[in-house]
């Protein structure tokens, strides 16, 4: 009997600071940025109490330079993509572990202004109130590109969830 097995994972959220923009030493863009996501939970008391998550994201190629450019902190965003746990050794010795969400696709959905942008390509921008979107030409080139830039990073990963390399 096969096993078949899936993994997707779709955020819609505002960014909690501005993308990080970084290059691979191959030269390849790497933004990495949070997603905060909001629900509602019955608390203590059956009082109703708010709860946050936060998202890391990681993309690539030029998605990742035109999220770097048209995004912001406070950006409404639906991203699509799967999810990925890493670990790497710290300076003490000390493996660590962290998840993030490697991007198939970035969705910009704020209204015109700083926001806009255009394809994947680059572009000009795009008329007020249009929704933008950035993925990859193909699934194969983001996991190469991913997996080129993992081994960069595993080969020096630094102390602190900030610190990681991207």
């Amino acid at each position: 009997m096969a096993f078949n097995s899936f993994n997707k994972i779709m955020i819609l959220g505002r960014l909690g600071r501005a993308p990080e923009l970084k290059y691979s030493t191959a030269g390849n863009p790497i933004t990495k940025f949070t997603v905060a996501t909001n629900e509602r939970l019955k608390g203590t008391g059956g009082q109703a109490e708010e709860h946050t998550e936060w998202h890391k994201v990681v993309v690539f190629g030029a998605a990742a330079e035109n999220c770097s450019k048209f995004l912001k902190q406070g950006s409404l965003v639906f991203v699509e993509g799967k999810l990925r746990t890493r670990k790497y050794t710290d300076k003490d010795n000390v493996e660590k572990y962290f998840t993030e969400v490697i991007s198939d696709m970035v969705h910009f959905l704020d209204a015109g202004g700083e926001s806009g942008g255009g394809e994947a390509g680059g572009g000009k921008g795009a008329p007020r109130g249009e929704e933008r979107t950035y993925q990859k030409n193909t699934p194969k080139a983001k996991e190469e590109e991913f997996n080129g830039a993992l081994s960069d990073a595993i080969k020096g990963a630094p102390d602190g969830d900030d610190d990681l390399p991207f």
